[in-house]
This record gives C-alpha cells, structure tokens and sequence, in this order.
C-alpha cells in the first residue's frame, strides 16, 4: 500500500504517526499537504481529538522548500484560523523555506515581526527569529526599516544575527535604502549600513 492509502485507512493516531514517520526528503509534498487539508476540511468533526493537533503541527513540520506554489496560501490560513503558539511558529518556520508568492504573507509576517520588538522582552524569542527568518526568505523590501531596527537595537545574538542575514538576503533590493542610510542617517546608522555591505557574503553576486 502507499504512504497515502496508509493515511487514509488508518485512525487519527495511526495519521499522526505516518506522519511523523515519513521523510520528507522522500516523500512527495502532495502527501503532508494533503494531511493538512484533511485536518483544515475536518477540523468541526475532529478538533476536540487529542490526535488532531499533532497531526495539523506535525504536518507542517514536514512542509520543506520543495513545497507547491499554493502552500504558501494554506499556510497562511492556519495561522489566521489558530491562536496556538507552536502551530504559528511551525508555520512561520516554513515560510522561511517554501517560496512565497502571496504578498498577504509578507505582511503578515512583518506584522509578526513588528509587535516582537514592540514587546520589548524575549518571552517568544522562538517567534521573533522565524518571523526575521521568514523575512530574509520572503525578501520583502518594504521590511528593510523594521529589519534595520532589529539589527540597530542588538537585543540579543539570536535576533541581531537573523535580522543581519535578513538584511544581506535584501541584496541588491537595499541599495537605495542603504544609500539614504549613509547620506542621512547617524553615525551609528551610517556604521551598520557601511558594515552590512562589506559583510555581505552575497555582495559579489549582486
């Protein structure tokens, strides 16, 4: 029988574990998207099963860069539909791998990341850095000033490093954004802006 078939017939708990089980370097991305529709499309029948949240999160967990063009919109969803913290961070997880084409993730995701450094403490630490992390993935310009704050504000190595990688993945969108930083920014703007160039691993490619 197929990985599919095996999905089908076997129990929530057996879902679960077929799953978790599966490789996703080997199994096609069809297979772990169709267990996240199954759990969205069925989600009033079985969402008191104790099963039915392990199976939507380890679902995602297996989303990778080989995802559909489409996953980026299901995605979204979920993290619309669901307030649970580790389902919204599995799912910003996966933005950061999976190409994204829908712009209300972009937004979203900066969103994400502008209440983290409004919050002004590291309690979801895990989440600021998807959401940077996302970010750098998405390559979403309009960032730049958030991100460049992230990075100005060097809360923590977690954060200062994922907005830096964010901001090198900006290359070569930043240009005009780095060159108002040096004509009209402070001394410690014009510092970081000069450093995230000449760091840049990608510079030589731009």
């Amino acid at each position: 029988m197929s990985i599919f078939s095996d999905f089908i017939a076997g129990s929530l708990n057996d879902k679960v574990e077929i799953v978790k089980s599966a490789n996703s370097q080997e199994v096609s991305q069809d297979f772990f998207e169709s267990s996240i529709r199954f759990a969205l499309d069925n989600k009033s029948l079985i969402e008191n099963h104790p099963a039915y949240y392990p199976l939507l999160l380890s679902s995602i967990k297996k989303i990778n860069s080989s995802a559909n063009e489409q996953t980026d919109d299901l995605l979204l969803k979920i993290y619309n539909d669901f307030t649970d913290y580790n389902l919204r961070l599995a799912v910003l997880n996966a933005f950061s791998l999976i190409k994204v084409d829908n712009s209300q993730v972009a937004v979203l995701v900066k969103d994400v990341v502008a209440q983290e450094l409004a919050k002004n403490d590291l309690s979801t630490l895990d989440i600021f850095v998807a959401g940077l992390n996302a970010l750098a993935n998405i390559k979403y310009i309009d960032a730049f000033d958030l991100i460049f704050e992230c990075y100005k504000k060097n809360i923590c190595e977690e954060i200062t490093f994922s907005s830096c990688n964010a901001l090198y993945a900006l290359a070569p969108l930043y240009n005009e954004k780095i060159s108002s930083l040096v004509d009209n920014g402070d001394l410690t703007d014009k510092t970081l802006a000069f450093n995230i160039v000449t760091t840049n691993p990608n510079k030589d490619k731009d």
